[in-house]
Parts: structure tokens; sequence; C-alpha cells
């Protein structure tokens, strides 16, 4: 009848449905916090509160506390997840990986601080897609469709803002048999929803590489060429190709060179010549930008730049 806030409980070796209340687990109690989430890999156990997480070394007879991160805490278990190569939570803060080694935070260096916090809530949830890699984190599971998209593969993010039909409370995302990502809420809170592949063409796609300054932000640059490699166009109104420029008073102008159009399983590369694309001449940085409706299923494996660099004058 007494709860315990900082305790985990312990069964004995081999009889994992037993618990007794001599065999039991206390980390940095009377800390003004209390446990939240659980989670578990290799010989660890990490022990999450609403502000810290602790990570207990279990692989003797007698566990002992190996090291603790501040703010980097849950509210509740469902911004947990367990992958292949390590556990994966969620907080207001960012994405955070333990690799059973260390800690380090996914987003970093690809989605800023300020877009984190404001988008991501206290109630996010987090879940993992073993068929493509990914995984996937709901901003806000008391009524968000949006998300951010982390694919293991390749390290990048992408925000999908129709993850959700719409949202009514939805739960925590659970994997299932068959690879698949399963959650209850939505539409109505009976639904029970799986992660699946488009399939139909996307409105709204929008793609942008970084600002490139080509190692020389100073110094000025004509832009001779753009190709991309790609799989599955669009339709025959073409997805734009657009070059993005700034002036030094920072007004940006955006300039289409082409469009891919061709909807083929193999990779095409369309090549625009922007040589005499007065737009593109004397500018010290650019930036790639793709927008549009897409097929369900492109695939854009490179984009490359030939320029000239002019110097500083």
């Amino acid at each position: 009848g007494r709860p315990y806030g900082d305790r985990i409980l312990k069964s004995p070796v081999f009889q994992y449905d037993v618990f007794t209340e001599d065999s039991y687990l206390d980390v940095a109690i009377n800390d003004g916090d209390q446990i939240t989430a659980l989670g578990a890999y290799g010989d660890r156990i990490l022990e999450f509160k609403n502000s810290t997480v602790y990570i207990i070394n279990v692989s003797k007879e007698l566990e002992f506390l190996e090291d603790d991160h501040q703010n980097a805490g849950v509210t509740f278990q469902a911004a947990v997840t367990s992958t292949p190569f390590g556990v994966v939570w969620v907080n207001t803060n960012g994405c955070y990986l333990y690799d059973g080694e260390k800690i380090t935070q996914l987003q970093v260096g690809k989605i800023s601080s300020s877009d984190w916090t404001t988008n991501v809530t206290s109630l996010a949830t987090i879940g993992y897609d073993p068929a493509h890699q990914q995984i996937i984190v709901l901003w806000d599971s008391s009524a968000e469709t949006n998300a951010y998209v982390f694919d293991a593969e390749t390290g990048a993010w992408h925000k999908v803002t129709d993850m959700v039909n719409t949202t009514v409370n939805t739960t925590n995302m659970v994997s299932a048999r068959g690879d698949r990502l399963l959650m209850g809420g939505g539409a109505t809170v009976n639904d029970v929803n799986f992660l699946a592949d488009r399939t139909a063409a996307a409105t709204g796609f929008s793609l942008k590489t970084k600002v490139f300054d080509f190692g020389n932000p100073e110094s000025k640059k004509n832009l001779l060429e753009v190709a991309v490699v790609y799989k599955h166009g669009t339709t025959s109104t073409g997805l734009p190709v657009i070059i993005n420029t700034w002036d030094d008073g920072g007004t940006k102008t955006p300039t289409t060179v082409g469009h891919l159009s061709v909807d083929d399983a193999n990779p095409d590369t369309a090549q625009f010549d922007t040589s005499s694309t007065a737009a593109l001449k004397g500018n010290k940085v650019y930036q790639i930008e793709i927008a549009g409706t897409v097929q369900e299923d492109i695939e854009i494996t490179s984009i490359s730049l030939v320029y000239r660099d002019l110097g500083v004058h």
C-alpha cells in the first residue's frame, strides 16, 4: 500500500514472474524525482526519471550505478523504444541513443534546437520500424499528426506531416509480427494503425540541402551544372529542381533550373546546364531544393554541383 518511486524490484535467477519485498534495487533515492520508464541493452539497465537517466551495470553479482545524464529523462514509457543498435528515447531536448557505451543525441547538427523544442512536446512517443530501420518520433500523442523520422542507415532526418490520419490520443508504439509497427488511437480511440508504405503520389514534398559555400564563404562562384540521380520521378508536369541563392543583405532568390519527370525503376540522371543563367553567377552560397508532388516510391541517390570559384577580390 506504499509507493516506492525510486525502487526497481528484482526477480530471483530464472524465476522471472516472482517478486518479493526484500529483493530490490535502489538508485539515486530521495532526489525529488521518480522512475517513469525502464530500458535495457546488453548488461545495462536504463532507469529513466523525469529529469535524469541512470545507467546501471548488471553484469556482475552486485549491480552498480555506472553513469547518469541530467536533462535526458522522459515522462512515460512510450517515449522509450528498443532497437538492434541500442535504446532510443525522446524528450523536449532531443532524441537520444544509448549504444552500450555512450549516449548521443541523434538530432544534433541536423534539426535545430529551436525547431525541436517548438515541435516536440513532453507527450511525444517513439517507435522503431524494423522493416525500414527507421525511428518514428510522433510530436504529441494527444493531438498531433506530425512526426520526425530518423533513418538509421543514412543518419538523416525528415518530417512527415500525416504520420497519423487524425489524432484523438494515440497509444505507445509496439513492434508486432511481420515487422509491423502498431499504434492504437488516431481518428477514433478504438483504431489500430500500422506503419505502411504510401500507395499514391505525395503532395507537399520538399527536400532542401544545406547551404553550400564550397569551403570558402567569402569568395564568389559561378554555378555551371547541376546533376541529380534518382528513381521514380513524378508525373509529366515534372518535379522542379530549384537553386536558392542569397545576396549580402540576406534576400533569397529561387531559380528553377529544370524538372525531374522520368518515372523509371532504374536510376536516371537529370543534368542541367546553368553556365548561362545570370542569377547563378557571382554568388557566395548555393542551396538545392526539390519540391512538389512526387511518386510514392521516389529515391534521390545523389545531387552533384559543378562550379567555378572566382576568388576573393
